[in-house]
């Protein structure tokens, strides 16, 4: 008798350990389950603000394009007047130029950059 004690108490022990192995793996499913569904509301909010971010560079790269494709227009015909009476664009004109037009290579790349991303 006693051993049909020790063998139902076995028999117990082991139905007990395979049941908090199934509660762990449960437990452990919902945690992925919740982690995904997580990740993917942190990825809508994050593709959500990429875009509104896409929409207003692209604005402001437009307006920049257009102003620095204005000056440049400006310049080259203060370049030819200049030249035509003999005088040089003060230095300072001649470095904010430079400025301008790396900046202008610099947006221009980017942009492409962002339209490949799309």
């Amino acid at each position: 008798m006693r051993e049909d004690i020790l063998q139902a108490l076995s028999e117990l022990i082991k139905e007990k350990t395979e049941l908090k192995a199934e509660k762990v793996e449960l437990n452990a499913i919902d945690d992925l389950e919740k982690g995904i569904k997580k990740a993917i509301t942190f990825s809508t909010k994050a593709h959500d603000i990429m875009v509104k971010a896409s929409k207003s560079a692209d604005t402001q790269a437009d307006k920049f394009i257009k102003e620095a494709r204005d000056m440049q227009k400006l310049k080259s015909n203060l370049e030819k007047q200049a030249k035509e009476l003999g005088v040089e664009l003060p230095k300072n004109i001649k470095s904010l130029m430079n400025d301008l037009d790396a900046n202008f290579e610099s947006i221009i790349k980017l942009r492409k950059s962002i339209l490949n991303l799309k």
